[in-house]
């Protein structure tokens, strides 16, 4: 455990109990927690902490009521679900996925709670299979934990879409925007939005990438690829992004981001003030190009 925000094997699992850890199965379905977890685990869903709002063109009416709103979430209801939970800044925390389907639903509250104060060191993701586990650590039993103190503070990594427009717009060489979506959302090819395509100067590193891929290699495993593998693909052609860059991380609304945000400053410790999230997203961008694209510069591929 020593030095790392992971847990990778059962022997990291027993450590982090004896020093009564708190663990967080993250899954949308009662029954999938119900019928079985780690023991001193309670139950989250990551959609208590989302925003659905689908931004149109006609009520995107400035970037800064954009990220109003988005704070408002985080600093006043995600405050208080971590509160709710018993979840404490002083508290060892380590999240893990129900199935491989939710590994952005675990991170995503993985980050929520980073966002909101709890500290780096104290935070983990389960990085295999929690039904791999022996039996002995295996419980149906719900945890009873003691209120805590509701003191947690937002400390944000959060970048604007203006802010974002201006970095373009100025050219800036130390700034990066990684955007980590599937490549056919990126490309414009799937129709998911008003507009479909991606901002000026991203480049697309998508999320699955940062896994090893499952048993039948159709998508991505519980487990992150080793920290020189993730290295090798950040640092590496064509995204070149070091410690030094300011990176902007984009994707759908930014769940999707939260992959790449845990592997940045979590596996490979990218200095905190460097890498931000988008939140919003394309969700957002797409909106603010309709209504002024000279602004919001983006590739939009077959646009009549």
């Amino acid at each position: 455990m020593k030095g790392k925000n992971t847990l990778d094997n059962e022997s990291d699992v027993r450590a982090f109990l004896k020093k009564c850890g708190k663990f967080v199965h993250v899954t949308n379905d009662w029954s999938n927690y119900s019928t079985g977890h780690i023991k001193n685990s309670i139950l989250m869903t990551s959609l208590a902490f989302r925003s659905t709002t689908n931004y149109t063109a006609n009520n995107v009416l400035g970037n800064e009521l954009l990220l109003q709103l988005y704070d408002n979430r985080y600093l006043e209801n995600n405050k208080d679900l971590l509160f709710k939970a018993r979840l404490s800044t002083k508290d060892l925390i380590c999240v893990y996925a129900n199935t491989p389907s939710e590994l952005l639903n675990t991170l995503i509250c993985w980050r929520v709670m980073q966002q909101n104060g709890i500290p780096l060191k104290n935070l983990y993701y389960l990085n295999f299979d929690f039904r791999t586990l022996s039996s002995d650590l295996i419980t149906q039993k719900n945890p009873v934990w003691k209120p805590v103190q509701n003191n947690y503070n937002f400390v944000g990594n959060l970048i604007s879409a203006d802010e974002i427009a201006k970095k373009i717009k100025k050219n800036d060489k130390n700034f990066r925007i990684l955007d980590v979506r599937p490549t056919p959302d990126f490309q414009g090819i799937t129709k998911k939005w008003p507009i479909n395509g991606n901002i000026k100067t991203s480049f697309n590193l998508p999320w699955t990438n940062l896994f090893v891929p499952n048993a039948t290699n159709t998508g991505p495993s519980y487990t992150f690829k080793s920290k020189k593998e993730i290295e090798n693909i950040i640092k590496g052609e064509p995204y070149n992004t070091k410690e030094s860059n300011e990176t902007a991380i984009t994707c759908n609304t930014s769940g999707e981001g939260s992959a790449l945000y845990f592997a940045m400053i979590a596996i490979l410790y990218y200095p905190l003030k460097n890498v931000k999230t988008f939140e919003g997203s394309w969700n957002v961008w797409n909106n603010l190009y309709a209504k002024c694209p000279c602004k919001y510069p983006s590739n939009i591929p077959n646009l009549k």
